[in-house]
């Protein structure tokens, strides 16, 4: 008889589809559907605790010792003040309890004579790194959800630009990419790739633009594609950052929470940088409102 052979690589594609199909039902529903508000919240969350945690994973990989919980804790603090309150006051309220935390830890074992084992300088800069770039840049996730009637189009417009940019880097990237574009950060990404990122995102931009209908914001169609371009870009940075922090930590996913993608940094890297691109884009530039 003759015996099957199975190829470990498309198990291992199946697993990412599969991921990624049950991940964008469930964002999805929590996006638009009302009743479910506090879900998104804590999802989200949940979420940027985690990605946060995978920061500091990276980081005590790389040799430093950050505080780890205070940090997860604040960076997930910033998700519901950004919903409740506004993506404004979440540096104010992570800088003023980090720094109220820390002095008090401070005067404790300084009372203690325990003065050996204050954090070092590099070790308390870790930490608030990882509230900053996972904690407030994810915390405008929040932020855009919450902008009126057109939030949860925003919000939509945001993802679907992004994993288009990301499916076309790949595309493009695997079958015509020659010319390297971060080598040292990152060697399997291209220049070819990056111009294939920013056209699939343009493409998916100009698809919602004639599709998307009241649900999403009224601008005209060359706006719809500038600014997916835009999002492209920052997204692209987004993945070369999280790869430069890999590279140092010598290691190749940041976590696997999530069955072929990898750990919340791994899939939403691009995310993070494109979020608070958008969100100033919408409040700040006059050509948006």
């Amino acid at each position: 008889m003759r015996r099957v052979s199975h190829d470990p690589g498309s198990g291992a594609a199946l697993t990412r589809v599969i991921t990624g199909v049950c991940l964008a039902t469930v964002v999805m529903a929590l996006v638009w559907v009302p009743a479910l508000n506090g879900l998104f919240t804590a999802l989200l969350a949940l979420l940027v605790g985690a990605g946060t945690l995978e920061v500091y994973g990276l980081a005590m990989a790389s040799g430093m010792k950050p505080q780890r919980r205070i940090g997860t804790a604040l960076g997930a603090l910033a998700v519901p003040v950004a919903c409740w309150l506004g993506v404004r006051e979440v540096a104010w309220v992570l800088a003023i309890t980090y720094v109220s935390i820390m002095v008090l830890t401070v005067a404790i074992r300084g009372m203690r004579q325990e003065s050996g084992d204050l954090p070092a300088l590099q070790d308390v800069s870790v930490t608030l790194f990882g509230m900053i770039y996972v904690g407030w840049m994810g915390a405008h996730f929040g932020a855009l959800h919450g902008e009126g009637p057109t939030g949860p189009g925003l919000l939509t417009f945001l993802i679907a630009v992004v994993a288009l940019s990301d499916t076309g880097a790949y595309v493009v990237g695997s079958a015509f990419g020659k010319h390297k574009l971060a080598p040292r950060i990152s060697p399997n990404k291209t220049r070819e790739g990056a111009l294939g990122a920013v056209a699939f995102a343009v493409l998916g931009g100009a698809a919602i633009w004639a599709l998307g209908g009241a649900l999403f914001p009224a601008w005209p169609w060359w706006l719809y594609l500038a600014t997916a371009a835009g999002l492209s870009v920052a997204g692209q940075l987004g993945d070369l950052t999280e790869s430069l922090l890999k590279r140092e930590a010598g290691l190749k996913d940041s976590g696997t929470i999530f069955p072929g993608h990898g750990g919340v940094l791994d899939r939403c890297d691009s995310y993070l940088f494109a979020a608070p691109v958008l969100y100033y884009l919408v409040e700040y530039v006059p050509v948006f409102s």
